[in-house]
């Protein structure tokens, strides 16, 4: 299907040549609206008359040509020929008047209707790392393969098979990543000037894992329909799977979305989850954990793994029969009490072993630490934010220790990437300097800035480039992001 803006354009020049334009075969879907009425009124402009004198006018006119042939019966040859051209000018002014007025209202119209469509690269995504995917029309039902660079627009359904993937880059720099055996329909895609971008996926099955770039613009939205609910994001890391009974699992990394079915409405934040089942009421969110390493025992409904011990209950999914020394990855809710529940556990193939949980810091003065009714081991090994707090919402990193404790790895404050987007306070507007000759670095009143420095060491670049592009009012999770998509296509980072 072609850009809506192309379409436009194609349609507003067929009219300028005096070509009457049938609007109902522009576009289809949400934008074929207000499209149609700009082509009306681009008809209405180019069959209505042309402006008339009016006839005080046409008697004024007819007595000055009067008085200049009269006056030029008694003139030299030269002040005739020179009336006589001045009478003629003026009325072939007054001409290029009328014209130039058509003109500008068919030019301004054009350009109008252009900045209504705004970019082009708005209304299609770019795929990357593709592989097993294939592409389809709503229309004619038709599938064909996808490789990097394809683009998918308004209306096209995509779908990844067992061992497939694809991840789709919206035009100003926000992600959707599409595990195996996944399949969404793209009901919704466009854009306007100033970064506005408007998404609504319909997930039909699989997994989808989406990193939205904090929306800009008015109207900006981007959402995610399952058939229990819809999630709607102004700006996070979440993911929404999907399986064969329809009941649909929402997880925030960062961030927070609102998941709503009719009247029911929850807001999920960083580090919770929530499910939904088909036609039932909406679950308030938890927080969860994931697991990933060796299926160690399996005593009834009470599984281990990595030496933590979980419940599996008939709603959880699981994925490739998991049997004991399997090699899985669990994804689930903790519970009020403490009770962990796998929502999914599936066979992967990745020896990697590795588990985290996400709650609320109530304690961190010596060791252990508590979080919610955790207790976990942290000593100068541990890896941990500078700015944590009690009461944070943090994300733990962990490996069980042959006591049993719980031995902290890692602690990760979970409203930081709520902090990064914001603008750095400043007194003064930084200049803007995209090629960072001279550029402005320190910006935050904190030197070096922790989340800087750590883009600047895992990219292997400069503090001071990475604090450029934040001094100039991009959000770390942005600037992350473009690093990211430049290591994965090849495009410089300015780009």
């Amino acid at each position: 299907m072609s850009n809506i803006d192309d379409r436009l354009q194609e349609k507003l020049l067929a009219i300028e040549m005096g070509k009457n334009q049938d609007s109902s075969e522009l576009v289809y879907g949400d934008q074929s609206h207000k499209v149609n009425q700009l082509i009306a009124l681009a008809n209405a402009i180019r069959t209505a008359e042309h402006p008339k004198p009016q006839l005080s006018r046409l008697k004024a006119e007819a007595s000055m040509k009067s008085k200049i042939e009269n006056r030029s019966q008694g003139s030299s040859p030269l002040q005739t020929l020179f009336a006589n051209n001045w009478a003629k000018i003026a009325l072939g002014s007054l001409m290029v008047g009328y014209v130039a007025i058509a003109f500008f209202a068919v030019t301004a119209l054009t350009a109008f209707g252009i900045w209504l469509a705004g970019p082009r690269a708005a209304h299609a995504a770019t795929l990357i790392e593709s592989e097993g995917a294939a592409l389809s029309n709503e229309q004619n039902g038709l599938w064909q393969s996808v490789a990097d660079g394809d683009r998918v627009a308004e209306g096209q359904i995509l779908r990844t098979g067992a061992d497939g993937s694809a991840t789709l880059v919206f035009y100003e720099g926000s992600r959707l990543v599409l595990s195996p055996n996944t399949e969404i329909v793209v009901n919704n895609l466009d854009g306007s000037w100033g970064k506005a971008l408007r998404v609504e996926i319909d997930q039909i099955s699989g997994r989808t894992t989406n990193s939205v770039v904090p929306l800009q613009g008015w109207g900006s939205y981007y959402r995610v329909q399952t058939p229990t609910g819809m999630t709607n994001v102004l700006g996070t890391v979440f993911s929404v799977a999907v399986d064969e009974s329809g009941r649909t699992r929402v997880a925030v990394d960062k961030g927070e979305v609102r998941f709503s079915e009719g009247e029911q409405e929850v807001l999920v934040g960083a580090g919770q989850a929530t499910t939904a089942q088909p036609e039932q009421t909406l679950l308030a969110p938890s927080y969860q954990f994931s697991l990933q390493g060796e299926l160690m025992s399996i005593s009834g409904n009470l599984w281990m793994v990595n030496d933590v011990v979980f419940t599996v209950t008939s709603e959880t999914n699981l994925e490739g029969d998991p049997q004991v020394g399997m090699q899985v990855i669990v994804e689930g809710r903790i519970m009020e009490g403490g009770d962990r529940v796998a929502d999914r556990v599936a066979v992967i193939d990745d020896e990697d072993s590795r588990s985290t949980f996400t709650g609320v810091l109530r304690a961190m003065e010596g060791s252990p630490w508590l979080v919610d009714n955790i207790a976990i081991v942290v000593d100068q090994g541990t890896e941990r934010d500078d700015d944590l707090d009690v009461g944070d919402s943090v994300k733990v990193t962990f490996i069980v220790l042959g006591d049993g404790s719980w031995y902290a790895l890692e602690i990760e404050a979970l409203k930081e990437i709520l902090d990064d987007e914001q603008e750095p306070e400043t007194s003064e507007e930084p200049p803007l300097d995209s090629d960072l000759a001279d550029p402005v670095t320190d910006c935050t009143g904190a030197n070096p800035q922790p989340k800087g420095q750590a883009l600047a060491d895992r990219y292997q670049v400069e503090y001071e480039e990475i604090m450029g592009w934040f001094c100039q009012r991009f959000g770390f999770g942005e600037i992350d992001l473009a690093y990211q998509l430049s290591e994965q296509t090849g495009m410089l980072v300015e780009d």
